[in-house]
């Protein structure tokens, strides 16, 4: 049976999360605005189209697929609030996947030459639709993961010859810095704030998976799940330094929010608590709205308000409903 992925951006927006493809499904992306109305779209002739990114006026951003199998290659696209959708691929690249764009239009991601899946860098396209790539040295792959207002870049870049893997800021002028973390072997870089903080996820050498945070300065705070346990992923931290994620604990999956000053609140999706899926937390604005997915019997998408309460909801003809992000 045909089964239909729908990939969103919301407003409060819901953008969806990158999934495998399985061969005959159809993805295709939405946008849920505050209200509730949900609006479908697909790029022309492709039965792949997913949602990765959303800014604050309701463009959107994602890849499409040129067939129904990822491996086939894909290219990027730039959805505007009247629907339009311009598509576009880095030059000589096999697969361009566009993952955030800020206010500007300017639009980061990364791409893959020759279908070599170990081998990426990374880009941002300017609004006019010029583009300029990179990459960070010493590393064979690079990940780009956000963009800010003022043009900074994060993401994190792995080398499977040693196994180590660094986050990484570019700024506007393309001057990249990279980090890791204290007593961690991989950095993955979740997103970066106005402020030019980033957050994100690291595996320390014992093997557990924590959080962190690493504001403009370089400084780095790092956090475990409410408990003391480990995180099992971090998704973005909004403009009040606000950081969301998931962690394991009791049997289910639950959501967290960690403010500044490094309170928390946690939360599972009534009425039991739970059913929150793994990496289904993804993200947060700056009103403390955070979006995300869960499964009970079905795959649906919630927003919950900065006071707490939810609204879920499924896309009309769709069968699983994932979440990307709000803005």
């Amino acid at each position: 049976m045909q089964r239909f992925w729908m990939f969103a951006a919301l407003t409060l927006v819901v953008v969806v999360k990158p999934s495998p493809a399985w061969a005959g499904e159809v993805a295709i992306g939405y946008v849920r605005d505050a209200s509730g109305a949900i609006s479908t779209f697909s790029v022309p002739g492709s039965p792949l189209t997913e949602a990765y990114g959303i800014n604050a006026s309701g463009q959107v951003v994602g890849a499409y697929y040129l067939g129904t199998n990822s491996d086939l290659g894909s290219g990027g696209f730039v959805r505007d609030t009247s629907g339009a959708i311009t598509t576009f691929s880095v030059a000589g690249s096999t697969d361009t996947r566009a993952i955030g764009i800020n206010a500007s239009g300017q639009v980061a991601g990364f791409y893959y030459n020759n279908y070599n899946y170990l081998d990426s860098q990374g880009f941002v396209r300017d609004a006019s639709g010029a583009i300029t790539t990179f990459s960070v040295a010493g590393q064979i792959g690079t990940y780009v993961t956000g963009i800010n207002a003022s043009g900074q870049v994060s993401g994190y870049a792995d080398n499977t010859n040693t196994g180590v893997e660094v986050g990484f800021v570019r700024n506007a002028a393309g001057a990249i810095t990279t980090f890791s973390v204290p007593g961690g072997t991989i950095a993955e870089v979740a997103g970066i704030n106005a402020s030019g903080q980033v957050a994100g996820a690291y595996i320390t050498t014992a093997g557990g998976e924590y959080g962190f945070i690493r504001d403009a300065s370089g400084a780095i705070t790092t956090f475990g799940a409410p408990g003391g346990g480990g995180v099992s992923s971090v998704s973005g931290i909004n403009a009040s330094g606000q950081v969301v994620g998931d962690y394991f604990t009791g049997g289910s999956v639950h959501g967290f929010i960690r403010d500044a000053s490094g309170a928390f609140t946690t939360f599972g999706l009534p009425p039991n608590n739970n059913y929150i899926s793994e990496n289904g937390v993804t993200g947060i604005n700056a009103s403390g709205e955070v979006s995300g997915y869960a499964t009970n019997v079905s795959e649906i998408g919630f927003v919950r308000n900065a006071a707490g309460a939810f609204t879920t909801f499924s896309v009309p003809g769709g069968t699983i409903a994932e979440v990307a992000g709000i803005n």
